[in-house]
């Protein structure tokens, strides 16, 4: 991710929080579908993931790319503590 996107977010930017979402929702949606085969089939995935974009954007305000992870890495974590914090 390009710290100029990250910046703009974090400037409160609505077009860059629209990339930063589109950018990263294939990752939002293999947290989801790994946690969502240990469950119930009646538990919604759109739900979850919405619940993900959530965590991504937390992620994004959050992630100190001096303290060594990658923002991937970061976002995955924090994509994945959303989820089961909703469940």
């Amino acid at each position: 991710m390009s710290s100029e996107l990250l910046a703009a977010y974090r400037a409160g930017s609505p077009d860059s929080a629209d990339e930063l979402v589109r950018q990263h929702l294939p990752l939002v949606r293999r947290v989801v579908g790994r946690l969502a085969i240990q469950l119930p089939p009646n538990v919604g995935k759109d739900d979850l993931e919405e619940v993900g974009i959530l965590g991504l954007l937390t992620a994004a305000r959050n992630y100190d790319p001096t303290r060594g992870a990658s923002f991937r890495t970061f976002a995955y974590i924090a994509i994945q503590g959303a989820v089961l914090d909703e469940l």
